[in-house]
């Protein structure tokens, strides 16, 4: 192969699309889609994954537990703020 020619393989194929705004309100791959939702002054108030999500076999080595996951659930992410629009609560994230 001649050392200009480049070949080219598609890694990870994404789709958005945005509402009237420019928010995005739905991420679509060739694996999933998500869902975003907005509050009434445009602040992220929801991200709702894919039903399910199907992981690889992690048999190898390196992984102890040679753990699989089929058909993993993600939780529904909601995010309130305060008045000075700093997020203020996300039932998922961690304090610290």
């Amino acid at each position: 192969m001649p050392a200009n020619r480049r070949v080219s393989k598609l890694i990870h194929d994404t789709k958005l699309t945005y509402n009237d705004v420019s928010n995005i309100i739905k991420r679509e791959t060739e694996h999933c889609t998500y869902t975003y939702g907005y509050d009434d002054l445009d602040r992220l108030a929801q991200v709702v994954p894919p039903s399910s999500i199907s992981l690889p076999n992690t048999n190898n080595a390196n992984n102890a537990n040679n753990a699989t996951a089929d058909n993993l659930t993600l939780p529904i992410e909601s995010y309130t703020y305060a008045a000075v629009h700093h997020r203020k609560t996300s039932p998922h994230q961690i304090s610290g």
